[in-house]
């Protein structure tokens, strides 16, 4: 692999070895540091020109490197804290040499002024498509940083956290940068991985060393019913080297968390995605799939310790933790290994599922401006202040999915829906809000009631799911790899509910009742 790598860092900022870590960490690799004019604009210009004569396969920024590291459109490309402002004085940069030594040189006012021009331009010229090349990665502790992450997140999708200082330690360029290196490889050559899906559970997860954190008024309160004691699933313990078997396995395969969060529990909801964010980073990053239907989940292998909510009937290979050959994370993580190298296909089967004696098409049904009146959140159901605060990104807002009401005639649609196929909804919850998991699952048992409970299904991989049909809004999160129908709703014609139960043979009456069409 040719990586491109470019360190410029302002004064007032701290800086990485990066280049050192990087070659200790990818011996194989080809690092070329290109050599630039001071001037920023001339700098830009050359190292397209650089850029283009060596094709990297992957290009890495560190600060300002970071910033003018994204403008080398086409190429896949890590910006590790890049700064999009700057302060009046900035004095001298610490800039990385092709020989791998550092240098300190003066950054004139005449200098800043054209950094700041182009700093201001950023983000005017970014061409259609680049989110897909383009991953930015911020140090959490540092408040400056995460101002930048603002800009960044307005423009591109893939933004990580790590917990470290802005100066990125060995351990963090390992945790935080090998795995999106390794996420772009797979992008850029097309891998194709098995599919694993891991539980979290009494699988990665110690479920009973909560039980020693309750207080007394909880233990009085819940009993031995611990799963229903609000924040319960944050405080357990991994098992004994699951977070190194998850990281390990992978490299390996295509791995996603598949668990269940109760239905009695709302809190639930978003603890399980804040474990999966403190214990498993950037591995975990998206990867969380909540379901009470293990079984609709394309796959090639499950590792649970239950065969409950569908996991038995997983259409892959169920292989259960705790017993042999997967005892413990040890034995587990050496019997896939070698597993994985043997042929196994999971049943990618959409319409004609064995689905718990209910033999009627599956048919999913998105939240976000399909059941869920998003748009008129956004416009009356926001703060000046928080529309300030959370810049485009109003579903960062904590509470936001609380506040939202269901679009028109969409709780009789899916009322009408729920009775003529096996219906369940298929959404997706912001990875930066924990709360909006378990608002969406209240949003689900204040609107639709019984007939919603234990159908909803959060993912940020939609195409992973089997079924007939999925009426969603958007093609983003897997929708357009969708194996069934896709039904784009809000367009033509499927404008609104009542356009849409059409293409159905169903309808509305003027009190909003839908009726199957005789």
């Amino acid at each position: 692999m040719r990586i491109l790598y470019l360190e410029i860092t302002p004064e007032g900022h701290k800086s990485s070895n990066g280049y050192s870590i990087l070659k200790m960490l990818m011996p194989e690799a080809e690092i070329v540091i290109p050599e630039l004019p001071e001037d920023p604009m001339d700098a830009l210009s050359v190292l397209k020109l650089k850029a283009n004569k060596i094709n990297p396969d992957l290009a890495i920024g560190v600060g300002l490197g970071g910033t003018m590291v994204q403008h080398l459109y086409g190429t896949y490309r890590i910006l590790v804290n890049p700064i999009y402002t700057l302060s009046r004085n900035i004095g001298t940069l610490s800039i990385r040499l092709p020989n791998g030594e550092k240098k300190h040189t003066l950054f004139s006012p005449q200098q800043q002024a054209v950094m700041s021009l182009l700093l201001k331009k950023q983000f005017i010229y970014t061409p259609y498509g680049e989110e897909q090349y383009i991953y930015g990665l911020f140090a959490a502790k540092n408040d400056y940083l995460r101002y930048c992450e603002t800009f960044f997140k307005q423009h591109f999708k893939y933004n990580f956290h790590y917990e470290g200082e802005e100066a990125m330690t060995e351990e963090d360029w390992a945790e935080n940068v090998m795995p999106i290196v390794r996420i772009m490889e797979q992008q850029k050559t097309h891998e194709k991985k098995k599919i694993l899906y891991i539980d979290l559970d009494g699988t990665l997860v110690d479920y009973e060393s909560g039980k020693e954190t309750l207080t007394a008024d909880e233990r009085s309160q819940y009993g031995e019913d611990a799963y229903k004691v609000p924040g319960y699933f944050s405080r357990l313990k991994p098992k004994a080297k699951a977070i190194e078997s998850f990281k390990m396995l992978s490299k390996k395969f295509d791995v996603y968390i598949l668990s269940t969060a109760p239905w009695s529990n709302p809190t639930s909801w978003s603890d399980k995605a804040r474990w999966v964010k403190k214990h498993l980073g950037i591995y975990g990053y998206k990867r969380l799939i909540l379901t009470h239907r293990k079984d609709l989940n394309i796959g090639d292998y499950l590792i649970d310790d239950r065969p409950h909510n569908g996991a038995a009937q997983f259409s892959g290979v169920w292989l259960q933790f705790g017993k042999a050959p997967l005892d413990n994370w040890e034995k587990a993580t050496e019997y896939m290994l070698s597993v994985g190298k043997k042929q196994c296909n999971g049943d990618r089967t959409f319409c004609n599922i064995k689905n718990y004696n209910d033999e009627r098409p599956i048919l999913y049904v998105d939240m976000d401006s399909v059941l869920v009146n998003f748009a008129d959140g956004i416009e009356n159901k926001i703060s000046e202040e928080e529309r300030e605060k959370y810049k485009d990104h109003y579903d960062d807002v904590p509470d936001f999915f609380a506040r939202l009401e269901p679009i028109e005639h969409a709780v009789e649609a899916f009322n009408k829906l729920s009775e003529e196929y096996n219906t369940f909804l298929l959404s997706t919850a912001p990875w930066d809000n924990d709360l909006a998991w378990t608002h969406k699952m209240e949003w689900v048992m204040k609107y639709l009631g019984a007939k919603a409970k234990k159908r909803l299904i959060l993912s940020h991989h939609k195409n992973l799911n089997r079924g007939c049909i999925l009426i969603d809004d958007s093609s983003r999160n897997g929708v357009k790899e969708f194996g069934g129908k896709w039904f784009q709703f809000g367009k033509p014609p499927y404008e609104n509910w009542e356009k849409m139960l059409a293409v159905l043979n169903m309808k509305l009456d003027k009190t909003g009742t839908a009726d199957k069409e005789r």
